[in-house]
């Protein structure tokens, strides 16, 4: 375990976004004469102490901090995709060059990095080009070697990133400019969809990736953030709980300049600018703390943000073309059971870890208020505590009644953070384990902050369960807190065929309406496995055991079937869907010259009780998009990798796809990273680094040219 990280949540420090370096890291030896001495670099910067586990001492190597001059992040909403380019400042203000520093920041779970640059000076630029990881990280430590300035951005876990900077000069300013895409989440209640932008990494138990840096938190100031969103529908309102914001709606930008004095006769930027389709919501204070996820609702007056639909872009220079199947079960299935009746049981697994200290364990205990009011007379239920350890209200589930509500209720009314670090797996085990075998189903509902490291092991678990019991067992997260781990709370929710949300401390009033709707949810009988069809034509290429160096350019394969189009499907599985959740699924198709498109994407669906239904979407074809959808599939294709590859397989295998796929459309992940090194050895040359363009498969196995790729922009209707 790392440093940064106690045994005991009340003394965990924060992972911050920031850049940071070592006192030892100086590119520059310290001069021997005390008349030349430059002062000690922990006199001129920051320093944050870093406890060993157990010890109240402070290490020799505490990391210091850059000082932070500005942030900001511009988004770009159309539909249900967001591009947003974030911009940090950072300044070196010593005499010293700093041989490494480490820039570690968030991103919602599944989001994809498709442009990184680092400025440093006013000389250089870096912009990242995307490569195994072991090339990459070679190519880095070499360039630090020769004392040329490098980057290297690496993906720890799904929303965890670094980027580690060599050779920063003296007196200079940092600048990293990383641009991604993603898909926004839908709100459970149905009102729209909500954009996530998250602002600090969480406190985290447990074991760290090994190569992250840590650091303690950092007062960020200068905060700017700009969403500009467009719709197919007129846009009725975008509201943040977490931040104040100002909204403009009709225009989801600043207003073009007039260029003519007959622009301005004509009244250009006024009345002609205005559309109700278009909208841009401000943050409100520049010095907003960025301590809490940054989170604004997006409602339309139509339905075009939360229906099902399918949509594909065209093919690019390989003749790859991509499709996204969005599915919304209550559109498409509303043969749901009534909800009188519910007979079954349900689990609460809440965390006491020392995370939860405070206001977050206020919101606790008011959650499982309303959780155990509202419960049926008809069911059986049962609570569990954990954090370091676990233990439960009663050895098995008790009878809903009055007698056994009291003694809940004054069970959560002594709750408090005292149960040292956040082991969640060990009590999720153990309450799937005490579940009653005559239930006729058991509902997991899982309360915390989600300050976990070991959350692929987690999920992993989840996943396993609910496919061994199907029916019989289903899981529900809700997250409490400003800095919830996104990728826990709704991958756990995901897989176990419930769904998540995440409520603010401060949001009273706002909670509960979300809390109600999950126990709804609970009781409801219902939820969907889900199949989807593209016809015929079709074949279902493996990332595991298919080799995509075989594949032919557009399309063609030597093993394949003869007439037969390969595509690539993300997620492989499709977990069960809950009828307030909406899922997309990606097919990445290598599309032949002859092949036909295709036309419609059938869904199938088989309810718990064995119940089915059909649906069919047509196809309809983007109009301007020719990578978003791309690479939204590809990143899918390899977070579905990371999650559901097994041991029994060739491992070369998986990683050459993975290399693959990632280096042709430049997607860091398990497996790629971006690196950007300087050519030069003199500090005026710039960098004229460039990501590769997505080239001919048959190109990749030899030197080829380099090319510039121009992003584009996503209209899916």
């Amino acid at each position: 375990m790392m440093s940064a990280f106690y045994s005991h949540h009340l003394e965990t420090e924060r992972l911050p976004s920031g850049v940071f370096f070592a006192n030892a890291g100086r590119a520059l030896p310290e001069p021997n004469s005390k008349a030349n001495a430059r002062p000690n670099l922990g006199s001129v910067f920051p320093t944050f102490p870093i406890r060993q586990k157990g010890a109240g001492a402070v290490t020799d190597k505490a990391p210091m901090c850059l000082p932070l001059l500005d942030v900001s992040v511009n988004v770009c909403v159309d539909s249900i995709v967001a591009s947003t380019k974030l911009v940090q400042r950072f300044t070196n203000i010593s005499a010293d060059n700093i041989s490494e520093a480490h820039y570690t920041f968030p991103l919602y779970d599944g989001a994809v990095i498709t442009s990184f640059r680092c400025e440093i000076g006013d000389s250089k630029m870096l912009e990242g080009q995307v490569k195994p990881k072991a090339d990459a990280k070679r190519e880095y430590q070499r360039a630090i070697e020769k004392m040329e300035a490098a980057a290297l951005l690496e993906e720890h876990t799904p929303e965890v990133f670094e980027t580690k900077i060599g050779n920063v000069p003296a007196k200079s300013v940092i600048r990293v400019e990383i641009i991604y895409l993603n898909e926004l989440e839908a709100d459970a209640g149905g009102e729209g969809v909500l954009l996530t932008i998250p602002t600090s990494i969480a406190p985290r138990y447990g074991h760290s990736p090994q190569e992250i840096s840590s650091a303690s938190e950092v007062t960020e100031t200068g905060l700017r953030i700009e969403v500009a969103v467009s719709s197919p529908d007129s846009i009725r309102r975008l509201e943040s709980c977490t931040h104040p914001v100002s909204v403009e709606i009709g225009r989801a930008g600043p207003p073009a300049g007039a260029v003519s004095f007959s622009d301005l006769a004509k009244g250009k930027n006024n009345e002609e600018a205005y559309d109700q389709r278009k909208a841009m919501a401000r943050l409100a204070e520049r010095d907003a703390s960025m301590g809490k996820d940054f989170v604004l609702l997006i409602q339309t007056s139509g339905s075009s943000f939360l229906r099902s639909r399918a949509v594909l872009s065209p093919p690019n220079a390989v003749g790859h073309s991509a499709l996204m199947v969005t599915i919304k079960p209550s559109e498409l299935f509303t043969d749901l059971s009534t909800l009188d009746g519910f007979n079954g049981e349900i689990i609460f697994l809440a965390d006491r870890s020392g995370s939860m200290a405070g206001s977050k364990m206020n919101a606790l205990r008011d959650v499982l208020g309303v959780f155990l009011k509202s419960l049926p007379e008809t069911c059986f239920f049962n609570l569990f505590s954990f954090g370091s350890n676990f233990f439960s209200l009663w050895d098995i589930s008790k009878a809903y009644n009055q007698e056994n509500l009291d003694i809940a209720m004054s069970h959560v009314s002594g709750f408090q953070a005292d149960m040292g670090g956040t082991d969640l797996l060990p009590a999720l085990k153990r309450g799937v384990e005490r579940r009653s075998k005559g239930a006729s189903s058991t509902q997991v509902i899982l309360l915390t902050d989600g300050e976990i490291w070991e959350t692929e092991e987690t999920i992993n678990f989840v996943r396993r369960t609910a496919s061994k019991l199907g029916e019989h067992i289903r899981f529900f997260a809700l997250g409490i807190g400003n800095e919830v781990s996104h990728r826990l709370i709704q991958g756990i929710a995901g897989e176990g065929g419930g769904f998540g949300e995440v409520v603010g401390v401060d949001s009273q009033g706002k909670w509960q309406e979300r809390v109600i709707r999950m126990l709804r949810g609970a009781l409801m009988p219902k939820s969907w496995a889900c199949e989807i069809d593209l016809g015929p034509g079709y074949a279902v290429k493996s990332l595991e055991t298919d080799d995509l160096m075989k594949v032919e350019p557009n399309g063609g394969n030597a093993s394949s079937v003869a007439n037969l189009t390969g595509l690539i499907q993300a997620p492989r599985r499709i977990s069960a869907l809950h009828h307030f959740t909406q899922k997309s699924v990606f097919f990445l198709i290598f599309s032949s010259k002859s092949a036909t498109p295709p036309i419609e994407a059938t869904v199938k669906a088989k309810a718990d009780g064995g119940s089915t239904s059909t649906c069919s979407l047509p196809v309809v074809h983007t109009v301007e998009d020719a990578s978003t959808i791309q690479h939204l599939s590809v990143k899918a294709a390899l977070m579905d990798l990371e999650s559901h590859t097994l041991q029994s397989v060739s491992q070369t295998i998986v990683r050459q796809n993975a290399e693959l796929l990632g280096e042709m459309y430049s997607i860091s992940s398990k497996w790629t990273s971006f690196v950007a090194v300087d050519p030069a050895t003199q500090a005026a040359d710039e960098i004229n680094m460039y990501k590769a363009s997505v080239k001919e498969l048959s190109l990749l196995t030899r030197p080829a040219h380099q090319e510039t790729r121009q992003r584009s922009t996503l209209s899916l209707l």
